[in-house]
């Protein structure tokens, strides 16, 4: 609108200059001795409107120039406009989402604390029992030394009874010789009943050593354990499954990110062979996964073919060829992902004055999106920028900040 009004004031001077111009000219012709004066004032006039037209012409190349940066803004403003309602659907979706995992997250951790907390119980209600285990042990191992005593005093008892026996014998001979006993069958039978009835006695007090003494509650104990155990098993059940539902939540999220991540590898790797080509000035270039069937854990492999070489591994190419194949993977994955803000630091350190040049016009084109801060020593890199920082020392320890806006030097 500006350049609008310009344009008509420098139309309504030129009308004026013309019509001024020809009341000269009928005065000139009126009056002969006024001429020099009037051709000099003719001639003046002519130069004022010679720079008018030409301002006038300025104006409206400027007028172009607007409207041509108005309709471009325009359309940048409604792509902006689409990609950040995109952006916030993505963002409510992936919140909600987000949001659901946690909470889901938090259940199962609680789940498995609970769980640990029984675990915990449960190992300290077995160390109580291998303590009982081992107490009962030590009881056995005193049975058993007990029960050893009394075979050592059952041993003496049968040596006692044998030599009994004996004297028995010699008493019943005695009496048959002595006295004419003739039952001795009868005494033998009362003899050897008792020593039966011994035997039996010893016997069954060995068994109650072994059997220890006696527990009233161990029916209670054990429904009650049993008990335990069975809820410990539905438990474990319930965390077995949570841990299900824990990989089956983690196997969708790698399904969702590997497909995330394959399409935006698909695109960067369609970017970067385009912007190889504009920075090589031809050539072929590749991007592959290692290993296709796992792209999250796959490695990435570079393949570039600079125009007259074959297509190799980057590692086999010149450093110059490196950071210019690194440059263009760079470009292409700020042309997919742009950021607000970007800086480099000397990228065009080793690049020569025609790889900058193709380097700087890559990035005016991305500069649409991003805004660049290049740190550089290239004149060819200085001469492309819009504005120009510098630091220089006019004294000794004071440093000076000096800036240069291109663009309007350019205008």
């Amino acid at each position: 609108e500006q350049a609008e009004e310009e344009l008509n004031a420098a139309n309504v001077a030129w009308q004026a200059q013309e019509q001024l111009l020809l009341e000269l000219r009928s005065k000139a012709a009126g009056h002969l001795h006024e001429r020099q004066v009037l051709e000099g004032q003719i001639h003046r006039a002519e130069i004022t409107l010679v720079s008018l037209r030409e301002q006038e012409a300025s104006r409206q190349r400027e007028l172009v120039t607007a409207r041509q940066r108005l309709a471009e803004t325009r359309v940048a403003v409604q792509d902006i406009a689409s990609e950040r309602l995109g952006l916030v659907e993505q963002l409510a979706s992936d919140s909600a989402l987000l949001e659901n995992l946690q909470q889901e997250i938090a259940t199962q951790t609680q789940v498995v604390t609970d769980s640990q907390d029984q675990l915990a119980e449960l190992k300290a209600r077995m160390v109580a029992a291998n303590q009982h285990l081992l107490g009962n042990r030590e009881l056995v191992r005193k049975a058993r030394e007990e029960l050893e005593a009394v075979n050592k005093q059952l041993y003496n008892l049968e040596l006692r009874l044998s030599r009994l026996e004996a004297d028995c014998d010699g008493m019943v001979k005695r009496l048959e010789r002595e006295f004419a006993i003739a039952d001795r069958a009868g005494l033998h039978s009362t003899l050897q009943s008792r020593i039966q009835g011994e035997e039996r006695q010893g016997k069954l007090q060995e068994e109650l050593l072994l059997l220890g003494p006696v527990r009233v509650g161990a029916l209670q104990e054990l429904e009650r354990l049993s008990e335990r155990i069975a809820f410990l098993r539905s438990q474990e059940a319930d965390v077995l499954t949570s841990r299900q539902s824990l990989e089956d939540i983690i196997t969708e999220i790698d399904q969702i990110m590997a497909k995330r991540f394959s399409e935006s590898f698909a695109q960067i790797r369609r970017a970067f062979i385009r912007v190889f080509q504009e920075l090589f000035g031809g050539g072929e270039a590749e991007l592959r996964l290692s290993d296709a069937e796992q792209p999250l854990e796959s490695g990435i492999e570079i393949m570039a073919q600079p125009p007259g070489k074959n297509l190799q591994n980057i590692d086999l190419l010149s450093g110059g060829e490196k950071a210019l194949t690194a440059i263009a993977l760079l470009c292409a994955t700020l042309e997919v992902k742009p950021t607000p803000f970007c800086l480099l630091d000397e990228i065009d350190a080793s690049l020569d004055d025609i790889n900058t040049k193709r380097l700087m016009q890559v990035i005016a084109r991305l500069a649409q999106d991003t805004q660049f801060i290049l740190i550089t020593h290239s004149k060819e890199t200085m001469l492309a920028v819009d504005t120009l920082y510098g630091v220089t020392m006019p004294e000794h320890g004071v440093s000076q900040l000096i800036n240069v806006e291109l663009s309007d030097i350019e205008s």
